[in-house]
Parts: structure tokens; sequence; C-alpha cells
């Protein structure tokens, strides 16, 4: 708090974390820069024979839903546990060992427990989608690194996920169960839907580079120093 006050520059990720942090520090909003976060350049379509080989290598399903979190309650999994039995294909979860059972998932349920970063984008390109039920996120940096890959993504309507996916991504309420079935019934039925979410989603992915992100923080620091916005630029 103290320190924040003194700050000359304030960065945070999204318009929602700004808003938290105001409400919680006691800062006024317009102090903070939103500078978002990127999506690193590994994260892209994968070639077939790379989603193919990881998928025979962990044993998972032609066709699966992917869901990313943790056993944390504002994860929200226990939502789709409730909602695993009516999902249309089975539901591959990476929020580390023993979270299935402790939130009920289904035995259909394949669980697993940690997965290098190297290979999340043969991981997010093998799913049909990814589902992401969270009730609080500062950012929701899997929604992007997702769409890069090529994957659809169903998130809940909360935090700065909304903020995060504009447009792209099937936004949910992070209370209906229902709601999520029948939204994954529909992406995972209608070629044609879910195409059109694909090239929504890569398009979405694009606009958040690290290179920007990079820059807007040397603005920052320049800001700071007193120095005009692009200084940096003439050093570098």
């Amino acid at each position: 708090g103290p320190r924040a006050r003194r700050a000359r520059e304030l960065l945070t990720v999204s318009d929602f974390s700004r808003g938290e942090l105001s409400r919680r520090l006691g800062i006024p909003a317009e102090r903070f820069q939103v500078v978002p976060n990127g999506v690193a350049a590994h994260f892209a379509p994968q070639a077939a024979g790379a989603v193919a080989a990881l998928r025979a290598r962990l044993g998972l399903p032609e066709r699966f839903l992917l869901a990313l979190g943790n056993a944390k309650p504002f994860k929200n999994l226990a939502l789709l546990a409730r909602a695993a039995p009516s999902l249309p294909l089975p539901l591959v979860l990476l929020a580390g060992q023993a979270t299935a059972a402790r939130h009920g998932f289904s035995r259909s349920t394949r669980e697993l427990a940690s997965l290098p970063e190297l290979e999340l984008p043969a991981l997010y390109a093998a799913a049909e989608a990814l589902l992401l039920p969270s009730r609080y996120e500062g950012f929701g940096l899997p929604v992007l690194e997702a769409m890069a890959c090529g994957t659809p993504v169903l998130c809940a309507r909360a935090g700065a996920l909304p903020e995060v996916a504009g447009d792209a991504a099937v936004l949910l309420s992070p209370d209906e169960p229902r709601a999520w079935s029948e939204a994954v019934a529909r992406i995972c039925g209608d070629a044609a839907a879910r195409a059109e979410r694909v090239a929504a989603g890569r398009v979405r992915a694009d606009g958040f580079r690290w290179e920007a992100s990079a820059e807007r923080t040397l603005d920052a620091y320049a800001s700071a120093l007193g120095m005009p916005a692009g200084a940096w630029r003439a050093s570098a």
C-alpha cells in the first residue's frame, strides 16, 4: 500500500485488475496503466504429427475437451465436475494430481498431473475446446494460448476473462453447468460454428504480443524517469 502510493508509475495487466487494485489499495484507478500479458511465440497451430505423438504418448482420446486450473475454489472446477456426465466428449483435466477425485469428476475424466510448458501447445491443439470456468482471474492467459493454437474457448463471464477473450470466446455463467454442457455440444456438433470461433480466436490472440507489452512497459519506465514516451528507442 504505502510503496504503491509513492510510486511514479503503477502497472497492471487488465482493467479488471486495475479496478481490484484501486479498491483494495485505495489508489485512484487512473493512476494504474494497463499493460496486458502477451502470448509466447510457441503457442501456435501445431503440426499434425506433433499432436498425434502427444496424444499417443499420454494415452489421450481421439477427441476430448480440455480443462485447466487447480484445486482452489475460485477456479470453479466443481462446475465442470457437475457438467461432465452430460458433456458430449470426455474431459482431460490438467489441474494437479488428485484434483479430479477431490471435485468428484466422473471416471471418464483423464487427469494429467503436470505437463512441461513446451508441450502445452500440442495439448491445446489436440483438444476440441478449452473450458475455463474460473470465477476470478486477473488476466487469464490460457484463453489466449489456446486461441493462438487454434482451439475454441469457452470461459466464465467473470473476472478479467471477458476482457481478455473479447467476442472470440463463448462466455458463460460460472454457476450454470447445464449452460456449459449445451454450449459444448453446439461447438462440438457444428463444424462451421467451431471454425468461426477458431478464426476469431486466432485474430484475438494475435493482438496480445510480448513485444508490445515490453514496449509499453519501457514507455512507463521512461515516464517515471521524466522522459518522453519512446525515448528508450533512441538508445536501443
